[in-house]
């Protein structure tokens, strides 16, 4: 989890610092535009869905991000971003975290690690290299950030 939090706070900080921009130009960064567009492995002997821990964690960081990051550096606070209780640990965080475990519940997509196991389906345990990646796209719906949705594309 935490990997995927500092990897983006250090792309997001050598983008700034690199192309000499302020903290609110974070939307510049691709992946901060892109942040709601997310992989699903599809197993296609049993079509169960699945998505790597770190990818769904990569979209909750670059969510927190995108709304605080621009607040927190106009606050001089950016060392606060190493903090897990405002960032990964925080209640807003996790709140978001579980509405989105909530909706791939729903829609039946599991946060599984196909790789540390070997590319096995956990359903058929069938090899991964029969798998499809399929793109959706997380959206909220007025940006109140209280009803999810994923669309394919």
């Amino acid at each position: 989890m935490h990997y995927s939090w500092y990897n983006h706070l250090y792309e997001i900080l050598l983008y700034l610092l690199n192309n000499n921009l302020p903290a609110e130009k974070i939307d510049l960064i691709d992946r901060i535009k892109n942040r709601n567009k997310v992989s699903i492995i599809r197993c296609l002997n049993c079509y169960e869905k699945y998505q790597h821990p770190k990818v769904f964690e990569s979209h909750i960081a670059l969510y927190f991000y995108k709304k605080n990051f621009h607040s927190l550096a106009k606050k001089q606070l950016l060392l606060d971003l190493f903090n897990p209780e405002i960032t990964y640990n925080s209640t807003e965080v996790n709140i978001y975290r579980n509405k989105l475990i909530q909706l791939y519940q729903q829609l039946n997509i599991e946060i599984y690690d196909f790789i540390a196991n070997d590319y096995l389906c956990p359903h058929c345990n069938k090899n991964g290299n029969d798998i499809r990646l399929d793109n959706y796209y997380i959206q909220t719906n007025n940006n109140d950030d209280k009803t999810l949705m994923i669309l394919g594309f």
